[in-house]
């Protein structure tokens, strides 16, 4: 036979067990950059639907940022999405999604909001904003206005278990007669 004889060394357990470290490691780091995109995404589409039955998608802009209120309302004054007329093929949903996209889109940092009430089966969408001077404020552009046809923006004043109340932004004055069973702000 020959001279040599080949013997199988094994390795090391400092050599084993740095590798499965490294594993781990490598492992643990590919799901946290799969988390992190997936939670960071600039889309986001919602189990709510809009009049056509269609999914809300929410178009992020991760460079958005929180407005002022006086930049909120400037920004409110000329989004037209309020002059879109509320009927069954253009909701509260609808509207929502429209205003939420616009605002990103003009860098602002906005949320869709979806509201449930004791007094209705059916829920309601609007937004919101966390101003930098005013904190978060809540705002409804689909609700027709009684005084003012030009612009049916209006903040709202949500408290769970308290009626929708809607003060108009620019002179309208809205009514909502439900109250708020809950609500979920989608950023």
């Amino acid at each position: 036979m020959g001279k040599y004889k080949e013997r199988y060394k094994f390795p090391k357990l400092s050599s084993i067990l740095a590798l499965y470290f490294t594993m781990v490691g490598l492992m643990i780091l590919i799901l946290q950059i799969y988390f992190t995109i997936s939670f960071s995404l600039p889309i986001h589409v919602l189990n709510i639907a809009g009049a056509d039955g269609s999914r809300i998608v929410l178009h992020n802009n991760m460079s958005a940022k929180d407005p002022s209120y006086e930049e909120l309302k400037a920004f409110l004054k000329a989004d037209l999405t309020d002059s879109i007329p509320y009927n069954d093929s253009f909701v509260c949903s609808d509207c929502a999604e429209v205003v939420h996209n616009n605002a990103e889109a003009a860098g602002i940092r906005a949320a869709f909001v979806s509201v449930d009430f004791y007094e209705r089966d059916k829920g309601h969408a609007c937004n919101a904003f966390n101003t930098t001077d005013r904190g978060l404020i809540f705002v409804d552009c689909t609700a027709p206005s009684l005084y003012d046809l030009e612009n049916n923006d209006a903040i709202v004043i949500m408290k769970t278990g308290e009626i929708y109340k809607l003060e108009g932004l620019f002179g309208s004055h809205k009514f909502f007669d439900s109250t708020v069973k809950r609500y979920k702000i989608y950023w």
